[in-house]
């Protein structure tokens, strides 16, 4: 937040703390959160935004991995999401995922379509979830172009997976566009826009 208690997107901060180097301590800040929400409400699965620049498995990490290897109904119900803003060190993201899909986490692929998102999946090898990037479903309605380009983009994904979120649906068109292509999972504001009321920030 800040001076004025606004909440600042991330997209406002993140790539700063991408260029600093600090991305890193934010990221393990923000999970060891996520596992502690996890354990006080058994019934909660959440998904955790993870920069490629932090899954790299090593000793910063240890902490939270023992943690989840300790609590393996919390690492059931958490889904890692690998970012698409900055690119992966191959080697460093496939230990980082094998090890959370070792303990139980599942591991998403965020924003596919944009950014560095094609390395990442390619890097992991084995991934649980693909999100597909918003910008597509965006621009289905402008152009025959656009269509080609979504059917293009969910072909692709499904290269990796069977599970694919699409990111960005906003209407009922939107919802029927995505229901049309066979994918079940979807995200957006037509279901709800963030919020802070149930787990007021700072956690």
């Amino acid at each position: 937040m800040d001076e004025n208690s606004r909440v600042i997107s991330p997209v406002e901060f993140i790539p700063d703390l991408e260029r600093s180097g600090e991305i890193r301590l934010f990221d393990v800040q923000v999970f060891q959160r996520a596992v502690a929400l996890l354990g006080e409400h058994p019934d909660l699965t959440l998904g955790v935004n993870v920069s490629a620049l932090s899954a790299v498995g090593d000793a910063l990490w240890d902490p939270v991995f023992l943690r989840l290897s300790d609590t393996p109904d919390i690492a059931r119900r958490l889904v890692v999401e690998i970012t698409e803003t900055a690119p992966v060190d191959p080697a460093g993201a496939w230990v980082f995922a094998r090890r959370l899909r070792q303990m139980g986490c599942r591991v998403a692929v965020d924003d596919f379509g944009a950014g560095y998102s094609l390395q990442a999946a390619t890097a992991l090898e084995e991934v649980d979830i693909v999100k597909i990037d918003a910008s597509f479903i965006d621009r289905v309605g402008r152009s025959v172009d656009a269509l080609c380009r979504f059917d293009a983009i969910v072909a692709s994904a499904l290269k990796f997976v069977d599970c694919i979120v699409v990111e960005g649906v906003e209407n009922e068109g939107d919802l029927s566009l995505v229901r049309g292509a066979g994918i079940e999972w979807v995200q957006g504001y037509y279901f709800g826009r963030p919020s802070c009321e149930i787990f007021p920030f700072p956690y």
